[in-house]
This record gives structure tokens, C-alpha cells and sequence, in this order.
């Protein structure tokens, strides 16, 4: 097992080596001077910006250099665990990180949570009632959410909540501990939107995967012992249908971390998707490269989480 892990662990390097070169060398590419929006301003006029202040904070951004010499730069920033400052902030990549984090974190795992809740129920009753009108509504709930976008969904949402309740949700961030009621209102329905989306995928998928244990031998055996449904459906069915669906939640568990960038604008939460939106706007190199290099190894170690979990989940399942 912990060979395992160092080869996962030292597979993260080359990973995370081509996401750097991407994301940084792809910014860079859009037409446009950073020095001179961040003079100018969205929509400022250009010819007002004086040439010895421009120059100046060219220098100061580091922006002056050529191109492989930034990279190399911020690639030693990186290896030491700094990500620089932010352009359009003034503080460091890395506390901004951790200031928006909590907030991106709680909505991906209350997404996650109704996603499982939602989900997985309906995935195994449709399987359970397979053809009946449970079935087919369980169908036709999960294509419907695959079908739309999440930003619809969001959407959705917030006018289903005026013209039936006439109630417009809170929008902006409060902190679960300073007000636990206004927080879960204000998050409860982005979780809601993405979890919907999210759902579907996994319903079909429970569906699928309780069909074909249900047929295997040892759920006739189970029966054939005389063992009461509801125990051979969750000792023996679920458990083992559980590994392909645990692998397709914990790669949305990750796409919601980096996928939350619509939620967010949507309800206005300022969190890591609504900051890494206004850092590709505001054209903020140091902010957009350290929440995405964050991102990618988030999203890296949550697949290795899963992969381990096969193991608790499956005890033939061994790793060397």
C-alpha cells in the first residue's frame, strides 16, 4: 500500500508540471496588456496612461521579462509554497486561497451530500421496480437533469422560489458559524443546482450497476436462505454496486471544487470559482495560476482518496 501511494504521489509531478505549462503559457496568449487594464481599468481610455508609470508597473508585476523567465520564476515560487501576490488584491495567492476555500468546500460537499441522498435512492428503487412507473419516472427525472445546464438549473431555481413563495433567496456569504440559518439559505440552493446535475449521473449509474448484481448468483443464494429483502438489498447488493459509483462521485466531487464558478456568480458567493471568474476578467496571473495549480491537486488527491477506498469497500481489492 505505501508503495502505492509514493508511486500515485510522484505521478502528481509530471501531472501537475503540464497543467502548470498550460494554464500559464494559455493566459498569456489572449490579446492584451495586464499593466494596462490594471491602469486604464474595464473600458478606461488607454491614452491617459502615462508611459514611465506603465513601465514602472510592468517592472513591478514582473511582466516585463520574457516569457520563460516568468515561467521559470513563478514555477520556484511554486515550489516553495508561494504563489506570489495578487495582482488586483495586494495580499498573497495563497491566503486568498484559504480565505475563499471554506466557502467553495462547504457548497461541493452539500452538493455532494444531496447528490447521494438524491441519487443513490433513486437509482436503486428504479432497479428494484424496473418497468413499473417508478422506474420510468426515476428516467425521466435523471435525463432531465443531464439535459440541462447547471446555470439553468440555478436559474431554475431562484424564479420557481419568487413565483411560487414570492421569497428571493439571500444572496453573498455568511458564515455557517456567525448565522447558521441565513448561511444554509444561502447556500442550500447553488448545492441544490449543481447536486441536481450531479444526481443524475449517478442515479443512472446506481441503476445500471444494482441490475447486474442483482442477477449475480449470490444474491439468488442470499434469497434462497430466506434472508429479508431489505438486508440482501444493503448487504449484499448495494455494497458491491457502491465502487463504480463511488468513483464517478469523487471525480464530481472534484469537477464541483473547480466547477462551482456558475453557483458562484449565480448567488454571489465569493468563493474559489467566483474569484478564479473575476481573476481571468481582471487578467490576474498570479491569483488564476495558483487557484488552478490548488484545483488540479485537489482534484488529484481526491481521485487517489477514492482509489483507496476501494479497498475498505472491497477486501479482495489489494494494492502493491
Amino acid at each position: 500500500m505505501r508503495v502505492y501511494i509514493a508511486r500515485r504521489l510522484l505521478l502528481f509531478i509530471p501531472t501537475l508540471l503540464g497543467v502548470s505549462t498550460l494554464i500559464f503559457f494559455l493566459i498569456r496568449i489572449v490579446p492584451g496588456d495586464v499593466a494596462i487594464l490594471a491602469l486604464a481599468g474595464p473600458g478606461g481610455d488607454v491614452r491617459q496612461i502615462d508611459p514611465v508609470s506603465l513601465k514602472a508597473l510592468r517592472e513591478q508585476m514582473g511582466v516585463d521579462k520574457p516569457l520563460l523567465v516568468q515561467y521559470v520564476d513563478w514555477l520556484w515560487t511554486v515550489v516553495r509554497l508561494d504563489m506570489g501576490r495578487s495582482f488586483t488584491q495586494d495580499q498573497p495567492v495563497v491566503s486568498i486561497i484559504w480565505q475563499r476555500l471554506p466557502i467553495t468546500a462547504e457548497l461541493a460537499i452539500l452538493a455532494s451530500l444531496l447528490t447521494a441522498l438524491m441519487g443513490i435512492p433513486t437509482g436503486v428503487l428504479a432497479a428494484l421496480y424496473r418497468g413499473t412507473w417508478i422506474d420510468y419516472t426515476s428516467r425521466v427525472v435523471a435525463i432531465a437533469g443531464v439535459a440541462m445546464p447547471t446555470f439553468w438549473i440555478g436559474l431554475v431555481i431562484i424564479v420557481a422560489l419568487l413565483w411560487l413563495f414570492k421569497w428571493f433567496p439571500p444572496l453573498g456569504y455568511v458564515s455557517f458559524f456567525h448565522d447558521p440559518w441565513v448561511n444554509i439559505q444561502q447556500v442550500i440552493w447553488p448545492a441544490l443546482a449543481l447536486g441536481y446535475y450531479h444526481m443524475a449521473v449517478v442515479s443512472r449509474m446506481t441503476r445500471g450497476t444494482m441490475l447486474e448484481v442483482i442477477r449475480q448468483d449470490y444474491v439468488r443464494t442470499a434469497r434462497a436462505k430466506g434472508l429479508a429483502d431489505f438486508m440482501v438489498i444493503t448487504r449484499h447488493t448495494l455494497r458491491n454496486a457502491l465502487l463504480p459509483i463511488v468513483t464517478i462521485m469523487g471525480i464530481q466531487f472534484g469537477v464541483m471544487m473547480g466547477g462551482a464558478v456558475i453557483m458562484e456568480s449565480i448567488f454571489l458567493l465569493p468563493g474559489l470559482g467566483r474569484t478564479l471568474f473575476l481573476a481571468i476578467t481582471m487578467r490576474d496571473y498570479p491569483l488564476l495560476q495558483g487557484i488552478v495549480m490548488f484545483l488540479s491537486v485537489s482534484y488529484l488527491a481526491i481521485n487517489l482518496a477514492v482509489d483507496l477506498l476501494y479497498a475498505w469497500l472491497d477486501p479482495r481489492i489489494r494494492y502493491s
